[in-house]
């Protein structure tokens, strides 16, 4: 893979262990807390700027797909059960793994088979997700007291520039 993800600097294999006040910072479910115009618009000015290079008969092809992919979740709930962290998005995709950065394997929807890490740096939950098609990594911040920003990045060989954008995040029912 070509493009390597939009991580905080630093080696995601030497993953911070947070406190258990910042962890629980980051546990539960929260809810979009930007109107869904606002996100999509935000997400196609991220295809459109990554597929700019590209011939325009191939951005008609491919922006359907990056469109498809580029996920706008209504909502994003972190777990934390036994010795692993769970992030599960709206449309039911759940991501499992140790919060120290080791990769598991996930099968995913359509057939698609990836290694997911979690890990902490920087205050931050990360979360990479790598297979052959390409890579997604979603860096969660917490902004606020209930408030998360989650950073998202999708990069592929099949499009020359990563896609990355942010969707701001509450705490459900707050």
């Amino acid at each position: 893979m070509s493009e390597q993800l939009a991580m905080p600097p630093g080696d995601s294999s030497k993953s911070e262990a947070p406190s258990s006040e910042e962890l629980s910072a980051f546990l539960g479910r929260f809810v979009r807390s930007e109107p869904e115009r606002t996100v999509r618009a935000r997400i196609d000015a991220a295809i459109e700027e990554a597929i700019a290079p590209m011939s325009w008969p191939l951005r008609l092809v491919v922006r359907p797909s990056l469109r498809f992919v580029a996920e706008m979740p209504e909502w994003v709930t972190i777990e934390r059960s036994d010795a692993l962290i769970a992030v599960t998005f709206s449309n039911g995709v759940t991501l499992r793994a140790e919060p120290g950065g080791a990769p598991r394997m996930h099968n995913l929807p359509a057939g698609f088979r990836a290694n997911v890490r979690h890990f902490w740096q920087a205050g931050r939950l990360c979360t990479e997700m790598v297979s052959d098609h390409g890579s997604v990594s979603n860096v969660f911040e917490r902004v606020a007291e209930g408030e998360l920003l989650g950073h998202a990045t999708l990069a592929s060989q099949h499009f020359p520039l990563p896609v990355r954008y942010s969707i701001a995040l509450r705490r459900a029912g707050a």
